[in-house]
């Protein structure tokens, strides 16, 4: 790893082995897999960037990553998750996309196309706004412009420091996921209670934090991209109403609902999330 915080050209870490990189700081963690190295002498596809929700880490995209082995995946761990580096303090939304374009370069890549739910759809619109140049492509899934208000996020931040997330971790579950899928996978739902309790209390309100003072609703008639936007039937965090909307403010955005599916579609919908997603790729030329 050099000084810079990328990785020798010669020396990129092993595809399906996480690895650790410094920006300006603070370590990440992110994991390649798919196919990586493998190429018919044609120009690759640009790789796809996954961005994951508050109290998640990029475990929750493995359903997705392991239908489509044909693609190049790049998943990051967000400052103040899994097992990226939790700093103390506010975070902003427009420091966890610093992040993640950084961790796209140290991969050896300019472009590619960010796949994010929930703060991570947040995140990679601002990318997309912020960094044209380096977003090929666009999916949010259970994202919308403006998440809540700040005197709400404030309040989770409080509780968080006083009682930690493990505190918040039920209420979360019941807005993720709809009761028939928690009931027929009950195991699954606790290792999601484990994700969520273990999360880091500096990182989830630091996230909190940048939450309550992100707002990009004024800017979304400035996306020139043509994004997918993905939203779960049964989806108590960002409802259909609101995934609608913010569908219908960015020019030329697809929606599609999942029936059935919650505030995670890639966790309990994976092999439809996939199918959405190889559909867009293809849409847009990036097959």
């Amino acid at each position: 790893m050099t000084d810079a915080g990328s990785y020798p050209t010669n020396d990129l870490p092993p595809v399906g082995v996480g690895s650790f990189l410094d920006v300006d700081g603070v370590t990440l963690h992110a994991r390649r897999d798919g196919a990586w190295g493998a190429g018919d002498g044609r120009s690759p596809a640009p790789p796809l960037l996954y961005l994951h929700a508050l109290g998640a880490d990029l475990r929750v995209f493995d359903g997705v990553v392991a239908r489509l082995p044909h693609h190049r995946h790049l998943r990051l761990d967000l400052r103040g998750h899994g097992l990226s580096d939790a700093p103390e303090g506010a975070y902003t939304v427009a420091r966890l996309a610093q992040d993640a374009l950084r961790v796209l370069e140290a991969h050896g890549e300019r472009r590619a196309v960010l796949v994010g739910v929930s703060v991570g759809g947040l995140v990679a619109l601002r990318a997309a706004l912020d960094r044209p140049d380096a977003v090929a492509g666009l999916v949010l899934s259970g994202t919308v412009a403006r998440f809540g208000d700040e005197d709400t996020w404030h309040a989770r931040i409080d509780t968080v420091r006083e009682q930690g997330v493990a505190a918040l971790a039920d209420s979360t579950l019941l807005r993720w996921f709809p009761e028939a899928f928690r009931e027929a996978h009950r195991p699954l739902i606790d290792g999601m209670r484990n994700m969520l309790a273990r999360t880091s209390r500096a990182g989830y309100a630091g996230t909190c934090a940048a939450l309550a003072a992100e707002d990009l609703r004024p800017r979304l008639s400035e996306l020139g991209l043509r994004p997918l936007v993905v939203g779960g039937s049964e989806d108590l965090s960002t409802p259909p109403p609101l995934v609608r909307e913010l569908a219908e403010a960015l020019p030329s955005a697809r929606l599609e609902v999942i029936d059935d599916a919650g505030h995670l579609p890639m966790v309990d919908a994976p092999a439809r999330f996939a199918e959405l997603l190889e559909a867009h790729l293809a849409e847009v030329g990036h097959a």
